[in-house]
Parts: C-alpha cells; structure tokens; sequence
C-alpha cells in the first residue's frame, strides 16, 4: 500500500499529525470503524482491514469521499483540480452551492486547502494566500490517485454515529471514535463543526460505547464528564500542536473488546 503522505483534507481537528501513535494502540481486528470519519486521516493511513467503514453526517465530506472511490469520477476531479489555480476567486467561488458531484467534491478540497484555520469545509473564512501553500496544491491530483487506491472496499456511510457502530459491532471490531469535542474542553469554545455535540450527546455517546462489544478508542481532550465517566478506561496522552501552532495535549481513552478496561494513570509522550 503507498503511503499517503499528506492529508487529503485540512480539517479542523484532524489527526495526520498523530496518526502514526494513535494507530500504535490499534489491536487486531477483522472490522475496522471510524464514525465520526471527518478527514479519514487515521483510516487512510493506517493498514488495511478485511471490513472498513467510514462515516459521517457532513454530506460534503461523505460526498467527496463517494467520489474518490470511485476510479471515473475521481479521474475526473483529479482533472478538475489540475485545471484550478490556487487563487482568491476560485476560492470564493467554492462556498456556492451545485449538485454535481464532482464539481460538489472539488468545492470542497478548494476550501479546505485554501481556506484559513482549517475551517474552511464548514464555514466561511479567509483565503491563505502563501506561496508554499500554493505549491502543496499542485501536487493535490497526485494525492488523489493514491486515496483512490487506498480507498478500495471501504464503505461509506451517513448515519448517525451510534447507529453506525451498533450495526457493525462484534467482538473483532475496532471502533476508532474522534467525536467533536466538548465546547468546553476546546482552545475556543467556537462552533466548527456542522454537526456539534453538546454534553448531553457526549453523555449518550458515552454510555453507548461502554456497553459496545468491541475494542473502542476514543480521541478527545481533558473534561470533566470524560474524566468521570471514562476512570476506568486505559488512557494515553501526547503533546501536539493544532493547525494554528498551539500546543495541545490529545488523549486516547482505550475500552478493549473484552470489556476489562485497564485504570492507569494517564501515560504521556512528546510530539
């Protein structure tokens, strides 16, 4: 499998930065889960498994996604965004609506790699208007063809999570959940995402992934309803630092499939 060398999008919360850690706690499983799929950072790349579902409630990303699993299709945005210039005006122009899918996917990858603090799927924001980011956008197509390729066999969905996870949950499962964190464990308590969770979602969602008979790795940030509900799970943590250069310390709460989370005082690495 080729190595994906670079995010396919530049998504608020994200994790290519520590996919690589994140992936270093994955046991073996047949079927692999990501939920709240956002960029697919971690399913992209991570190894292959026999059964992977990607998922979330953004239509434009799940839209994109559609497409580049697709070979036809994603031949034709590649093309598409061979022909678009790093420039203002295309970029501006993204945010209008269309119901062609291609053009709907190309929209999508305009804003996010143009668009500033890695907002730029879901909101309105300014153009990033550096040289080096205009070179990274000429090696996009590249990219695509690799994710096209990785990409093969993996299910896309839009569902809600937890409907997702119940569906495809056994003792072989991995479900690797990246919710929208708590509002208020965030740097800024803005909202970013289309879809945002507030406590009492956090709340459900936590009592659906205790009683799931899967292994469940839970990214987040420190809070308290985490810290009460999830004491008796495994916890990692790791230094990072966001899109906007801030230091930030991630943690990877870890429940295994066989229900007998481990209680450990929280572990942590360096970037």
């Amino acid at each position: 499998m080729a190595r994906i060398e670079r995010p396919i999008l530049i998504y608020f919360g994200g994790k290519y930065r520590i996919a690589p850690w994140i992936i270093g706690h994955f046991p073996p499983h047949e079927t692999y889960v990501e939920p709240f799929g956002g960029a697919a950072s971690v399913l992209l790349t991570k190894e292959r498994s026999r059964c992977e579902v990607y998922n979330d409630l953004n239509g434009d990303l799940v839209n994109l996604f559609q497409v580049l699993r697709d070979p036809e299709q994603a031949l034709a945005l590649g093309r598409r965004l061979r022909l678009t210039p790093y420039a203002r005006a295309e970029f501006q122009a993204a945010y209008a609506g269309t119901d062609d899918l291609i053009e709907r996917a190309a929209r999508t990858m305009v804003r996010s790699h143009m668009g500033l603090a890695s907002v730029g799927v879901t909101r309105r924001t300014g153009f990033r208007s550096c040289g080096r980011d205009a070179a990274a956008w000429s090696r996009l197509p590249h990219l695509v063809d690799k994710v096209v390729d990785r990409l093969k066999g993996v299910l896309i969905e839009c569902r809600p999570a937890i409907e997702i996870m119940e569906r495809f949950d056994s003792s072989s499962t991995l479900h690797y959940v990246d919710p929208p964190y708590p509002l208020g464990a965030r740097l800024s308590p803005a909202k970013i995402y289309s879809h945002e969770m507030i406590d009492e979602d956090h709340e459900r969602l936590l009592d659906r992934l205790a009683a799931l008979k899967g292994t469940v790795l839970l990214s987040g940030y420190a809070h308290p309803l985490y810290e009460q509900r999830l004491s008796n799970w495994k916890c990692h943590e790791r230094e990072t630092r966001n899109m906007a250069g801030r230091i930030t310390v991630e943690r990877l709460w870890i429940k295994p499939a066989d229900g007998k989370s481990l209680c450990r005082a929280p572990s942590r690495s360096a970037f």
